[in-house]
């Protein structure tokens, strides 16, 4: 429901320029924005869970032990937002299981 809000204003932003045809630009270019939103959306998702899966593998911990790690520390905290920046620059695998490897090294040994 959140994707195809997103498709739809930004859609609305496009069109805004066209005037008076407006209404119509952003009903045509709806579907491509809506679109555009999810394919950002599943790879937002994709880039995460492998961060996820490379952190647990590498901590040891289990998912409810890494999430009280990650978020009962600022440090681990300032330290996570870091790792999901750089990994939200990379779509490179080897990169994003680097990352997350680094985070649950850290977990583990904290």
């Amino acid at each position: 429901m959140a994707v195809q809000a997103v498709g739809a204003t930004f859609a609305a932003f496009l069109a805004a320029p066209t005037g008076p045809l407006a209404p119509f630009v952003a009903a045509a270019a709806t579907p491509l924005t809506t679109q555009m939103a999810q394919r950002i959306t599943c790879e937002w998702s994709r880039k995460s869970h492998m961060v996820e899966e490379s952190a647990l593998e590498s901590s040891g911990l289990d998912p409810d032990d890494l999430a009280d790690v990650l978020t009962g520390d600022p440090d681990m905290i300032a330290l996570t937002q870091k790792v999901l920046q750089a990994a939200a620059a990379s779509g490179n695998e080897q990169k994003l299981r680097g990352l997350g490897g680094l985070l649950g090294r850290r977990c583990g040994a904290g």
